[in-house]
């Protein structure tokens, strides 16, 4: 005959309660308003639960719950997968799991799932204070564990998880001396395709992102052999998009060859340059590239690429003219693309450029021209753009 699981003793819950919320605040910068304040009422329910002895929820209640915190996550982001949407749901489910909590099974299973999500708090920032907080809540977690085993004071808990992370300290040293260095993911990590980074990818596609997230991350580190060129000399060529679909713009795959040639003008800039890995084929390198890198080709954009992806960080010197001036004066293929338009898309911008034809014959007219009128539209730069329909460039 199966006997009952035995019930969580009340100092048990309480140290669950402090550990959630210990886990939870550092997230909560990066959550959602609606987010933070459903974890923040779950954590309340849960306290006035364990101040009236209250047993959990029904199960059937918990399933209702978890479906609608995947609905509310779907909604928010577009998918469950991916850095920003997993985080927010692991999140979810961890108050939830909080709540159900009935055996010290429940509260190993809370413990561990705190772990893991102390340790996404590394994929948005990896600061001092971030290091501190997942800390302070791994001592929490550890002295939950603690609690689990025998009842003690609150300090007598405190001191045993103190004890036992000193004591993993060592390993930890050796471990982070001793372990090879992964440049590139442990593990497949999808990026996330409804909430994009503000930074360099191989499409655009103009409103179909709701909202973009600022990342940190470096992207690469650079070392001027001479001394450091102007602002205005600094332009870091990396993919360029040049076919547009109406709606996409993409680069040409395969990509156009040769590169333009042009005479170096001006000052040389000799540079070292360490990118991190992308799992691309592209390479940044300063405008105008002079001297090849190792093992990389350039396209008719002066893209560099390599002949294989970026799967681990990459060191390379390069040598680039920036007051070089470089031109196609002729037809060529790369020019015919990036000038080919789809027919039937964005009627109003078609409209506006066949105005500025009309009044300016010179090109370099008709592109003050449009400079001017972007200036005079009182246009704005924002990190949650609207989702656009069809004719995404009318807006």
């Amino acid at each position: 005959m199966a006997t009952a699981a035995p019930e969580l003793a009340p100092h048990v819950q309480r140290w669950m309660l402090a550990t959630a919320a210990l886990t939870l605040l550092p997230h909560i910068l990066y959550f959602p308003l609606w987010l933070g304040a459903v974890a923040a009422g779950v954590l309340l329910g849960y306290a006035t639960r364990v101040h009236r002895n209250a047993p959990p929820p029904h199960r059937l209640a918990m399933l209702l719950l978890a479906g609608t915190a995947a609905a509310l996550i779907l909604s928010q982001f577009g998918t469950l997968f991916g850095k920003a949407a997993g985080i927010a749901l692991l999140a979810l489910l961890l108050s939830l799991k909080l709540l159900e909590s009935r055996s010290p099974r429940d509260a190993q299973v809370f413990v561990l799932l705190c772990f893991f999500l102390q340790t996404g708090l590394f994929l948005d920032t990896q600061s001092a204070l971030t290091a501190l907080g997942a800390l302070i809540g791994a001592l929490c977690a550890t002295a939950t564990l603690a609690s689990l085993q025998a009842h003690g004071s609150a300090t007598q808990q405190l001191r045993l998880a103190a004890t036992l992370l000193a004591q993993s300290a060592p390993f930890m040293v050796v471990l982070f001396v001793l372990f090879p260095r992964i440049p590139g993911p442990l593990w497949g990590l999808p990026s996330d395709a409804f909430s994009a980074t503000s930074g360099l990818s191989d499409t655009m596609e103009p409103g179909a992102i709701s909202q973009l997230s600022q990342s940190a991350e470096i992207a690469f580190r650079v070392r001027f052999d001479g001394p450091l060129p102007p602002p205005a000399q600094r332009y870091w060529r990396g993919p360029v998009l040049t076919d547009f679909d109406g709606r996409r713009w993409t680069r040409p795959h395969p990509p156009t060859w040769p590169a333009p040639r042009y005479q170096p003008h001006g000052q040389a800039v000799p540079y070292q340059m360490t990118l991190e890995a992308h799992n691309r084929h592209w390479l940044l390198a300063l405008d105008y590239p002079a001297a090849g890198i190792a093992n990389a080709q350039y396209s008719a954009n002066l893209e560099a690429l390599s002949r294989h992806p970026v799967h681990q960080r990459t060191r390379y010197t390069a040598l680039a003219y920036p007051e070089a001036r470089v031109g196609l004066a002729h037809e060529t293929t790369a020019r015919r693309a990036a000038l080919r338009l789809p027919a039937g898309n964005n009627p109003r911008t078609h409209a506006l450029a066949a105005a500025l034809r009309a009044r300016h014959a010179d090109p370099s007219a008709i592109v003050d021209a449009a400079l001017a009128w972007m200036r005079s539209a009182e246009l704005s730069y924002t990190l949650r753009p609207p989702r656009l329909g069809e004719h995404s460039a009318d807006g």
